[in-house]
């Protein structure tokens, strides 16, 4: 549909709810004593907004449904048709503009009004970002492996581009762990009887290693033969 004026697309609203009142007046529907929601897709240049929702209640079809609400882009309009519509800003929602929904939880914050941050929201993004760098971690230290294990077992000479992904490798994972230091105790050994990330990536990294330099599995040690200091260390080649 073309883009049109607001009073078009006011128009196109009215007519839909009159169409889906008509059709449960008649029956088409098994429970209407529900909800109509009606989302505005009528591509209109200007969305609809609270005080539009007069024209909207002009209409006399909703009886057949509790309340009708609309949805018109960032706006939410709840019982469009009753005697008190309310209107809502959905636009610092965190799923529909991020940036908006981490900026309005900054300036929260900053003025202290701590009872109106998104509290599960807030602890949703933290765990995600943790999880988010713990696998961007995992994943630059198994190409620096794998390509550490080339520079050791290929046959033959050393391809300047596997010192050019050690490299970028290298200078990611120092980036993590500048940015987390934390992140470093994923790399060393632990007792509690997990697997660091070094023993997770090499394990990947051996299997990579032995399909691209086309030698036995057996060819490579079971363990990572590197140190973390070497894994670490800008200068060591293998």
């Amino acid at each position: 549909m073309p883009y049109g004026k607001k009073t078009d697309a006011i128009a196109g609203i009215r007519t839909a709810i009159e169409q889906k009142s008509r059709k449960a007046q008649r029956g088409w529907y098994v429970q209407c004593d529900c909800d109509l929601l009606v989302y505005d897709n009528t591509n209109s240049f200007e969305r609809i907004t609270n005080s539009d929702i007069p024209e909207i209640r002009s209409s006399g079809f909703g009886d057949p449904f509790r309340r009708v609400h609309l949805i018109s882009g960032i706006f939410v309009h709840t019982d469009v048709l009753g005697a008190k519509p309310q209107s809502m800003d959905i636009s610092k929602d965190y799923d529909i503009d991020f940036a908006e929904w981490v900026a309005g939880q900054v300036e929260i914050l900053r003025e202290g009004r701590l009872s109106e941050l998104d509290v599960e929201a807030i602890m949703e993004e933290l765990t995600a970002l943790a999880r988010s760098d713990r696998r961007a971690l995992h994943s630059h230290l198994r190409v620096l492996l794998l390509h550490l294990l080339k520079w050791r077992y290929q046959p033959d000479p050393q391809n300047r581009s596997w010192k050019s992904s050690i490299n970028n490798a290298r200078a990611e994972i120092e980036e993590l762990l500048t940015s987390s230091p934390s992140l470093k105790r994923e790399l060393e050994s632990n007792d509690y009887g997990r697997e660091n990330s070094v023993s997770i990536a090499y394990r990947k990294a051996r299997k990579f290693a032995a399909n691209e330099i086309g030698l036995e599995i057996e060819t490579f040690p079971e363990s990572c033969p590197f140190e973390l200091i070497e894994i670490l260390d800008e200068e060591f080649l293998g």
